[in-house]
């Protein structure tokens, strides 16, 4: 939408929708609040940036008259870092102390989330408790939604609903490098396997549990299933030393599966379910993410805890600045 077509919207939508049509909530903020003020900032890069966290960007339209209390509309897109629904807390603040130092409450907030096309027109008004010099408390008082008319009487005027012709988008981000290291076993996620149908996937998933099995391995296979009828200390030891000699011998990490299972399959050290679970740690390797746990290779974990082995082989996928 551009500059000029959002302000004739707004007009029209202005003149067109009677008061009384409007919610409670909206007809108390203009009653309140409304009057004429000039836009004395318009920031289409607006960058929100404190220790702690990530930073994320919107469009700042900052409204302003003496005796009146300003009012701040932010406009963001997909995209941009945390959404002004889930950091409307900080954002508020941030601007409260950059644009309005003086003043002892934040300006009123009127959001605008682009997350669709047809998402244009979806304005929000936040209140906040006021809880220091520049802090607010949590959550935000979620207002009604407003019309686009209800914000322009609200300044008395042009507003554009527009993200801005100086939003900068953010460039992709680089693709993550897969990365093999070794786990302590005892250190792993908990596996979530408390509705397994296998019974020995369903107990045994405690502290407890892992430190006595540290403290008592065992190197013998089981019958109830297959993640527990080999022995995972001797695959575990192979996976490592063999992925590390790849490494060092200048394969490329995307190679190393193929080059370690073609090693393994033409020496014969393993062979039958050793050389299966050996494959396995590279075909379908164990992966963890927290919060989430495992994103595969819970049930070889769980195993690998009930027989105490101490290392094993995972990958990690790390961004190019090592995150």
């Amino acid at each position: 939408m551009s500059y000029h077509h959002g302000i004739i919207k707004l007009m029209v939508m202005r003149e067109d929708q009677p008061a009384d049509a409007r919610p409670p909530a909206v007809q108390r903020l203009l009653a309140e609040h409304s009057g004429a003020r000039e836009r004395i900032v318009d920031d289409h890069m607006f960058v929100f940036q404190r220790h702690g966290y990530p930073p994320s960007t919107f469009r700042l339209q900052l409204f302003t008259q003496l005796g009146l209390r300003p009012v701040a509309v932010v406009t963001q897109t997909a995209g941009e870092g945390a959404s002004l629904i889930n950091r409307a807390e900080r954002y508020v603040e941030a601007v409260w102390q950059r644009h309005c130092t003086d003043d002892p409450t934040p300006p009123i907030w009127i959001q605008h989330q682009l997350l669709r096309e047809d998402a244009a027109d979806d304005l929000r008004h936040a209140a906040f408790d006021v809880t220091g010099p520049h802090q607010v408390g949590s959550p935000p008082r979620w207002g009604a939604r407003l019309a686009p008319g209800d914000l322009a009487e609200l300044v008395s005027a042009p507003v554009d609903l527009g993200r801005g012709s100086g939003f900068l988008p953010r460039p992709p981000e680089p693709e993550p490098q897969l990365r093999y290291t070794t786990a302590l076993v005892a250190l792993l996620p908990r596996p979530d396997l408390e509705t397994d149908q296998r019974p020995c996937m369903r107990v045994g998933l405690g502290w407890w549990h892992r430190v006595g099995r540290q403290l008592r391995p065992t190197h013998t296979g089981r019958s109830c299933c297959w993640y527990h009828r080999g022995d995972w200390h001797e695959v575990s030891r192979m996976a490592i030393a063999t992925a590390t000699a790849a490494l060092r011998h200048g394969v490329e990490v995307e190679d190393v599966a193929a080059y370690v299972l073609s090693h393994a399959t033409a020496d014969h050290r393993l062979e039958g379910w050793s050389l299966e679970a050996l494959e396995s740690l590279f075909v379908e390797p164990i992966e963890t993410h927290r919060p989430i746990g495992y994103v595969g290779g819970r049930h070889r974990a769980k195993a690998m805890m009930d027989a105490g082995v101490r290392r094993t082989l995972v990958v990690l996928y790390t961004s190019s600045h090592g995150d």
